[in-house]
């Protein structure tokens, strides 16, 4: 079988309705608005996305996956370091692989955990 790109087939069946006009919403599946209708940039986390990349049946869930990597990645490296949280860190890198003329993009999310429950550690 090959991969299945559709955002429906990693988070579930979802009903997305434009929020910017002050309507209503109605989800089904995941209760996250990746973008609202019309939305500018910076408006959103992850204003980068266009309505095709992130439609349930049509868009792609790589797509979506990156833009919210970079948009994590891009707040937490505009914070002061006195307002970094220190039980969470990202790092990004990137490297080029020239045997396929491609780059490629690794972010690694830390958490610092409380044990055995495995929940997030307070702030110290």
């Amino acid at each position: 079988m090959a991969f299945d790109k559709k955002p429906d087939d990693f988070l579930g069946s979802a009903n997305y309705t434009a929020i910017a006009t002050g309507g209503g919403s109605t989800l089904t599946g995941p209760g996250i608005f990746f973008k609202t209708s019309g939305a500018t940039e910076g408006s959103n986390l992850v204003s980068t996305l266009i309505d095709t990349e992130i439609h349930q049946d049509t868009g792609d869930i790589r797509e979506i996956i990156f833009g919210l990597c970079e948009a994590f990645f891009q707040k937490d490296n505009a914070l002061a370091t006195a307002d970094k949280s220190n039980k969470m860190t990202i790092t990004r890198d990137t490297f080029e692989d020239t045997t396929a003329g491609e780059f490629v993009r690794t972010y690694t999310f830390a958490l610092r955990m409380n044990a055995p429950a495995f929940t997030v550690a307070n702030e110290s």
